[in-house]
């Protein structure tokens, strides 16, 4: 009495079928949408990653033998996809990248070259300046000048030049001078200030006819102030000898030869005034002796006496006798 139930036509297959290609189709529309919108020149159109991957992950216990071909992509194919060359668009974009770092480096080549000229310009334009300070010999100007092109090129071969003329004619103008000082102190008898400058001068420059023409005077001038001063030695040593001779007009003589030349020298003075005191006492001497009478035997008194006075009656009275040198 029981009867089977009748089987139901397979809808549910179909309707599984549409659902999965439905499916398919719009993840190939969203992957054509990516890959359109991201890629401004889209190559030929390659089998995608999404398009590969979809159908798998929407596979079901109902899916067809097409959608099974289609995920079991073989791995070689993956790696040669891989391997293809970028597209054209990246190509173009590195190349603008390499044309746009190009023209940054000209242009900073070219702006170094104008820095460049000008800062030739500039060191010309010096160079010219100098010149023209050592032609009208303000000498100090040039030579800063010069000093300053250094600065900037320090091999520069006509800065060089004009800052050693200017430097030699600064210290020539300098030896110059001092030699002018020098022959300037030897007329007003400041013999050791022109030496000092003539010394000065010689070591600048060795065979400076000036300097060495003012060394000669000054020898010469020293050699004779050195026989001067040997012959006043020997003047005093012989008015010396004389004054101890009691011989006090010779001793004051020499010594009065001696302040001729040399009007402040000491020792001259003090025989001219030994010699003087001598004279006096020995006047005292033969004064006292005329005085005494004459006759045998006595000495001087020990007190004075009073002595007659020849030219007529009365007195004189005695003399103060000063010390006599013992001799």
């Amino acid at each position: 009495l029981i009867q089977p139930e009748p089987e139901l036509p397979k809808k549910k297959n179909w309707a599984a079928l549409l659902g999965i290609l439905v499916l398919v189709a719009a993840l190939a529309g969203a992957g054509i949408f990516f890959f359109l919108r991201h890629r401004p020149a889209p190559p030929a159109p390659p089998v995608t990653e999404g398009e590969k991957k979809g159908p798998v992950a929407s596979a079901g216990p109902g899916s067809t033998e097409e959608n099974q071909a289609e995920s079991s992509v073989p791995a070689e194919t993956q790696v040669a996809q891989e391997k293809t060359p970028p597209p054209a668009g990246e190509k173009k974009v590195e190349k603008q990248k390499e044309t746009a770092e190009e023209e940054k480096q000209a242009q900073q080549a070219a702006r170094e070259q104008a820095q460049k000229q000008k800062e030739q310009k500039e060191i010309g334009r010096m160079l010219r300046q100098a010149s023209a300070f050592l032609g009208l010999k303000e000498y100090t100007k040039a030579q800063d000048t010069a000093l300053k092109v250094l600065e900037r090129d320090p091999d520069n071969a006509e800065a060089k030049d004009i800052y050693a003329q200017a430097k030699e004619k600064k210290r020539r103008i300098r030896a110059d001078r001092k030699i002018a000082q020098a022959e300037a102190h030897f007329a007003a008898k400041k013999y050791r200030l022109a030496v000092k400058e003539t010394r000065a001068v010689l070591k600048m420059y060795p065979k400076d006819p000036r300097a060495l023409a003012l060394k000669g005077k000054l020898e010469e001038l020293a050699r004779r102030v050195l026989e001067r001063r040997q012959r006043i030695e020997m003047a005093l040593q012989r008015a010396e000898a004389a004054l101890e001779a009691k011989r006090y007009t010779r001793a004051k003589l020499i010594a009065q030869q001696v302040l001729d030349v040399e009007p402040e020298n000491k020792r001259a003075k003090r025989v001219v005034q030994l010699a003087e005191e001598g004279q006096e006492n020995k006047i005292l001497q033969d004064m006292v002796k005329g005085l005494l009478p004459s006759g045998g035997g006595g000495g001087m008194p020990s007190t004075p006496q009073e002595l007659p006075d020849q030219s007529g009656g009365g007195q004189i009275p005695s003399l103060p006798l000063p010390g006599f040198p013992q001799q």
